[in-house]
């Protein structure tokens, strides 16, 4: 969980930028405010004194949304590495799903050759699609 102020340094913009990104979240109906936010009785330090004061902390769906919606260059190494890792889990979770697939597919099939299943494997790595019927 994230405060505005942390998103803010965390993105390198002003913590008014986090806040409008999250108002227009919330607008849009792009993520919906109660399970996404909660507030948390914290003890700043404000000047010498100490206050209690509760502060809205966001979830980590909030935080991915404003991160592809603010324009900084720290928002921009975010995109690029959080694209990267759902990239990354898809190629693999789809391979897995595929080959799950195949596997099904092959044991409903009478005969098959190993050379076919081993050609199947590396088209399937490159991307290409083989339906068995």
């Amino acid at each position: 969980m994230a405060e505005s102020g942390s998103m803010a340094e965390l993105f390198d913009v002003e913590e008014h930028t986090i806040t409008y990104h999250i108002r227009e979240i919330y607008k849009s109906g792009e993520l919906e405010e109660n399970p996404t936010t909660r507030k948390i009785r914290v003890v700043r330090t404000e000047g010498n004194r100490q206050v209690n004061r509760e502060i809205l902390f966001f979830n980590l769906d909030l935080v991915i949304s404003v991160g592809y919606r603010v324009n900084s260059v720290k928002a921009t190494q975010f995109r690029k590495f959080a694209t990267r890792i759902l990239h990354e889990y898809i190629q693999k979770k789809g391979l897995l799903l595929m080959m799950t697939d195949l596997r099904k597919a092959v044991s409903s099939t009478r005969v098959i050759s190993a050379k076919w299943w081993n050609a199947y494997v590396k088209f399937d790595c490159l991307n290409a699609v083989f339906i068995l019927k």
